[in-house]
């Protein structure tokens, strides 16, 4: 199809996409969107833990029932973060979420 006159401005590649995608359900477009673009998300460690090795956004709670995000990692069973679980201190904290770190910026 070609690009009606008072759409100037956008590619026809992006025009023929919005009219394929037009084409989908509310539900295919977004499973469309979410294979092809990342959308970060809570995921919930009852449901899913992530790769071991992976360093992933964690939400935890800590000895005052506060909740807080970091960085951390899953291995060997358990969570390795940048707070100390073995400081006084820090007691020992409990990862309820976690979610995928967005990719690194291109140098």
């Amino acid at each position: 199809m070609k690009i009606p006159s008072k759409l100037d401005g956008i590619s026809q590649r992006e025009y023929d996409a919005a009219v394929s995608m037009m084409r989908h359900t509310e539900k295919e477009r977004m499973a469309i969107i979410k294979r092809t673009h990342y959308i970060p998300q809570w995921i919930s460690v009852k449901e899913q833990l992530p790769e071991t090795t992976e360093w992933v956004v964690v939400w935890y709670c800590d000895k005052d029932g506060e909740y807080f995000p970091t960085v951390g990692m899953y291995r060997d069973g358990g969570w390795f973060t940048d707070v100390d679980n073995n400081d006084s201190a820090f007691p020992p904290v409990k990862i309820t979420h976690w979610m995928k770190l967005p990719k690194p910026p291109v140098r």
